[in-house]
């Protein structure tokens, strides 16, 4: 168990200067060459508007239905964009227009308007799919019929989708060998003021994932009754304009299901953790709830409920300790492309640089993945991660090894992966 003498960010491990003990030997790796054929550009669509949406508000003082449309590619998480919510209005107007940068021919896109409720589950106002030959690459500009839009109800949504068009010329592009040694050019700073250190009140639950241990912990949703195990954390992004500090963390059910909300430090005292948070609270004093950040976190925990394969990297979830007596849940990343494989467990996300308007055309997120690369081991890696309108992208170079269950502030040095090419 962590001890205030423990420090947060210790020595990275021994070996030369600037290289990491655990560095793959790639001195026998020859650089290439690879020329591809001019790539789409990434789709736009626009959720316009919706008219005829019935009333689920239907309570005296209620008002009207407050709508809100998601747009999502089936089978890619990340590919998901949600509107404002519009308050009691039965013809909402939203105007948001976003970009998918994974979308392919052949990929469906599906829409579902949602009417917001704050204290139960959000009431669906009806949904409708429409296959990429109706869009692609010709575009599309209309009115689509809802289904299930209540009894009796007619209800429509307006999009517009624009016609698709390739990059001007195909990319020749110099594939340098990987090289553990030599990371990429720096990034200039996030501006994020943020740093791992204020998430010390985190220390002992991440030292019991990481020693596969949290399992001893009872966290439950208050409300089921229904008991998780914790898989990991991302931090980084709080606190902000709109909120103090806390956490999202990530949990999985005895199936695997992937859950998330909110954990926070005592009020009194921030920097030890508030116990009560580590279960769901929907209300009450402890209510922590995703709540509006439920669209945008819920792609990144259908990656490992559905095992999903993004960039040539497996995201999944294992029971480990089976053996031992004492068994937990774990979340990972695998490559696929690459033998052997090689499978990371990974306790922490940091979030350091994102799209600050939620509802921008184009949307991205950058940070540092942490894991261990040996189960029995408290040593730990990282290396970055992006995410550019649902089409993420993980570095090949990995950072040098360290010690501490939480990184220091290199976790916030961003590199130029050059991920527009």
């Amino acid at each position: 168990t962590p001890t205030p003498e423990r420090p947060l960010v210790e020595a990275r491990c021994g070996g030369e200067e600037g290289k990491s003990d655990c560095a793959e030997n790639t001195d026998n790796q020859e650089d290439k060459e690879e020329v591809t054929e001019p790539a789409w550009k990434p789709l736009i669509c626009t959720i316009k508007s919706a008219r005829g949406l019935r009333n689920a508000d239907w309570l005296p003082g209620m008002g009207y239905s407050d709508p809100y449309c998601i747009c999502q590619i089936p089978g890619k998480p990340l590919s998901k964009t949600v509107t404002e919510v519009i308050d009691s209005n039965l013809n909402p107007v939203w105007n948001q227009e976003s970009q998918f940068g994974d979308f392919e021919a052949g990929d469906v896109l599906e829409f579902y308007v949602y009417d917001k409720d704050w204290i139960k589950k959000d009431d669906l106002l009806g949904y409708v799919s429409l296959k990429s030959e109706v869009f692609h690459p010709g575009g599309f500009e209309g009115e689509l019929r809802l289904e299930k839009a209540g009894r009796g109800v007619q209800a429509f949504l307006a999009i517009k989708i624009e016609a698709a068009s390739r990059e001007e010329s195909a990319v020749i592009k110099k594939v340098e060998k990987p090289s553990a040694a030599s990371p990429p050019k720096a990034l200039k700073a996030s501006g994020n003021s943020n740093r791992p250190e204020d998430y010390r009140w985190l220390e002992e639950t991440l030292h019991l994932i990481c020693t596969n241990s949290v399992s001893s912990l009872d966290i439950r949703d208050v409300s089921t009754g229904m008991k998780h195990c914790p898989v990991f954390f991302m931090l980084g992004g709080c606190p902000n304009k709109l909120c103090g500090m806390q956490a999202m963390m990530f949990v999985t059910d005895d199936k695997g299901h992937v859950e998330f909300w909110w954990v926070k430090p005592q009020k009194n005292n921030p920097s030890s953790l508030e116990r009560q948070t580590l279960s769901l609270h929907a209300q009450g004093r402890h209510k922590n709830s995703p709540g509006m950040s439920k669209p945008f976190y819920q792609g990144l925990a259908d990656l490992f409920s559905q095992g999903s394969i993004i960039s040539d990297w497996r995201f999944g979830l294992e029971v480990v300790g089976a053996g031992s007596g004492v068994s937990t849940w774990r979340a990972f990343i695998e490559t696929v492309a690459k033998e052997p494989a090689e499978k990371h467990h990974i306790h922490v996300l940091w979030q350091e640089d994102w799209t600050s308007n939620p509802f921008a055309r184009s949307k991205y997120i950058k940070g540092k993945i942490v894991y261990q690369k040996d189960l029995k081991s408290t040593v730990f890696y990282s290396r970055q991660y992006e995410i550019h309108d649902g089409k993420a992208f993980i570095a090949n170079y990995e950072e040098p090894c360290v010690t501490a269950v939480i990184p220091g502030d290199e976790l916030k040095s961003l590199w130029d992966l050059d991920t527009t090419k």
